[in-house]
């Protein structure tokens, strides 16, 4: 019994482990128009990542933080 509860708990940290890691951008915007955390971040007609953040900066501008899925790094940097 107790070997099976630690196959469950080790189990989703080795799944875990094995995504690459998000890539992390800020944009900056003059207006947001309604943009806030948890949209989607949309690529190709594709859901890349999602909107992580959102504040206003002391430059008087809207920063939103994006988490873009490991697997679409390579794509963006084209």
């Amino acid at each position: 019994m107790l070997k099976r509860i630690l196959i469950l708990l080790i189990v989703p940290f080795v799944f875990l482990g094995c995504h690459k890691n998000a890539l992390n951008i800020k944009i900056r915007y003059d207006e947001i128009q309604g943009l806030k955390e948890g949209d989607w971040v949309i690529f190709r007609k594709n859901h890349v990542g999602q909107v992580t953040g959102i504040f206003y900066s002391a430059d008087g501008y809207y920063v939103a933080e994006l988490a873009i899925k490991g697997t679409w790094r390579s794509h963006l940097n084209n």
